[in-house]
């Protein structure tokens, strides 16, 4: 598949719809919900760990496209020290 600039007629963008993302769209509103229902349901610690790994694996996941290799523990002490320091001046 090409980049729309790739395309002959670029920039005219055409689209044309079918069921496929249709589908694509209601599974991920479906596990969207389920995810936020669930969050809603752990406590307050389990939910800070949970964002501090989110966040850790991201920032490691974007440092590699950049060719930058991060320690994951490092990260995740970093952010915890951070949320940590954000709670006791809150």
């Amino acid at each position: 598949m090409k980049w729309n600039w790739q395309q002959q007629d670029w920039p005219k963008f055409r689209f044309k719809k079918d069921d496929t993302l249709d589908k694509l769209e209601l599974e991920f509103i479906y596990k969207a919900g389920l995810n936020y229902g669930a969050y809603n349901h752990i406590n307050s610690h389990d939910k800070e760990n949970l964002t501090i790994e989110l966040i850790s694996e991201e920032a490691l996941k974007t440092s590699e496209i950049e060719g930058e290799i991060l320690n994951i523990d490092s990260l995740q002490s970093s952010y915890t020290k951070e949320f940590w320091f954000s709670y006791r001046s809150s």
